[in-house]
């Protein structure tokens, strides 16, 4: 009868994803806009995680890991092949019914969010160690060795998991992230809380010091680059081998500022206005987060 055949068609829109009319929408899985970012955000992402994948391969086949500093930049390398893959794995399948995206969404969104702090801390572990050579005059910096693996691949399970207790990851645009709206399309109050806290906010502060301590560290290679003082071979040896092997890490951080600042605008905007996004922002973001694993590597 009427109800048996009004339920199948409840049920059956269920199982269909939301369209919107308009390009920036929630839920918006017809814009060609948004279809064209998500496409690129995997493939570009594809493309860093085989870059990454080769120079892991020439560390390990060549042996270039019997440093702390080399295996600081494998450390690094695997960070960002595997956040690049998250790339790909959180992209959004418009097609998929809603009861297989959810759960999908709910691994992609953690993954894309580990994946990107244990990237940001493999960056911190590098400027630290430039800092730790450069400023503080350690000897032995390869101590902290077992304190970066920690920070890097232990700590970001800390609070990847928390918006898993209030389903919070979700589909965001073309990928799967801490969702700030609800299907509906009102807003989500708890995902903006949670974006903030577990994201943006951390890194809002840590890219400031960043920035600062590199700015600390180039003031101080000068000037040991341009040290004139009385010369003595070994403590001029010492300094050009210190300055050889500190001038290329300090591209390291430099590399991912610059890629992170159409990422924060972006975000940015779509937390003040969640339902008028800008598409070339939207671009932007896509091309350069994306291609920080094919840069870095």
């Amino acid at each position: 009868g009427y109800s048996t055949t009004h339920a199948q068609q409840m049920e059956s829109e269920n199982w269909t994803i939301i369209n919107a009319s308009s390009p920036a929408t929630c839920a918006d899985y017809e814009s060609t806009d948004l279809k064209i970012v998500a496409i690129l955000r995997a493939s570009v992402g594809s493309f860093s995680a085989l870059c990454c994948l080769v120079v892991i391969a020439v560390i390990i086949l060549y042996k270039k890991y019997s440093f702390f500093l080399q295996r600081q930049i494998l450390y690094l390398a695997i960070a960002a092949c595997v956040h690049s893959l998250s790339y790909p794995l959180s992209r959004v399948n418009y097609y998929t019914a809603r009861p297989i995206l959810d759960p999908y969404c709910q691994f992609g969104g953690f993954f894309n969010l580990y994946t990107s702090w244990s990237e940001v801390f493999g960056i911190c572990c590098i400027t630290f160690y430039l800092l730790a050579k450069t400023v503080l005059k350690i000897k032995q910096p390869e101590r902290i060795e077992p304190v970066c693996l920690i920070v890097m691949f232990l700590v970001p399970f800390s609070w990847a998991w928390v918006p898993f207790k209030d389903h919070a990851f979700g589909t965001e645009g073309g990928w799967c992230d801490i969702r700030i709206l609800n299907e509906n399309c009102s807003g989500f109050r708890l995902g903006k809380i949670l974006r903030f806290t577990l994201w943006y906010g951390p890194l809002y502060t840590i890219l400031p010091i960043i920035f600062i301590c590199y700015i600390i560290i180039y003031i101080n290679v000068r000037r040991i680059d341009h040290y004139r003082g009385v010369y003595d071979p070994d403590t001029r040896g010492e300094k050009e081998r210190l300055i050889t092997e500190i001038k290329p890490l300090i591209w390291y951080p430099i590399i991912y500022l610059l890629l992170t600042i159409f990422s924060v605008a972006d975000r940015i905007v779509d937390t003040i206005n969640p339902n008028h996004q800008v598409i070339v922002l939207w671009y932007l973001h896509v091309l350069t987060s994306s291609f920080r694993g094919a840069f870095i590597s």
